[in-house]
């Protein structure tokens, strides 16, 4: 499931490939690959001429029949830490990385003395039957982990400090 924003209309868009649904609403979809991030788009009777022009923090910009759209979006855990009043948790500046729910932490991808940039995977925590790739928010550098891997953490439980 994707949450966005398109032209000031809120969009929930979920599916698989041919079967989307849109804020409730089931649609069906054709794609056919035109070259390298090109496609042509068939939803209902419209049709839709589509080039990814970038793909980076959570912005997509398209060109949409010569139109350009930056439309922001929110992956399945950004909707989760939200939905759990977690949503600043890894927000830039942060001097602790807490635990967003109990789970458990499955592998330790940083180290003290890490630089670490916006987008660096720190670790992944499993939840809900899920596995989480916890990235940095911002740039920083990695004081100690306060977690090993195979260990269960509680909510909140810091997992990584930051000088």
């Amino acid at each position: 499931m994707i949450e966005t924003n398109i032209n000031d209309t809120a969009r929930i868009i979920s599916g698989e490939r041919n079967d989307l649904t849109i804020n409730d609403k089931k649609v069906s979809l054709s794609q056919m690959p035109l070259g390298k991030n090109h496609f042509h788009y068939q939803i209902g009777n419209k049709s839709y001429d589509v080039r990814v022009v970038k793909n980076a923090d959570k912005v997509m910009t398209l060109m949409v029949n010569g139109e350009i759209l930056s439309i922001p979006y929110k992956t399945d855990l950004d909707l989760m830490l939200e939905k759990m009043g977690l949503k600043d948790l890894l927000a830039a500046g942060n001097k602790e990385f807490k635990a967003p729910m109990p789970g458990m932490v499955l592998k330790i991808l940083a180290k003290p003395g890490d630089e670490v940039k916006k987008g660096t995977p720190l670790l992944v925590l499993e939840a809900m039957k899920m596995e989480n790739n916890i990235k940095a928010e911002g740039d920083g550098v990695v004081k100690s982990i306060e977690a090993k891997e195979g260990q269960s953490v509680e909510k909140n439980q810091i997992l990584i400090h930051f000088e």
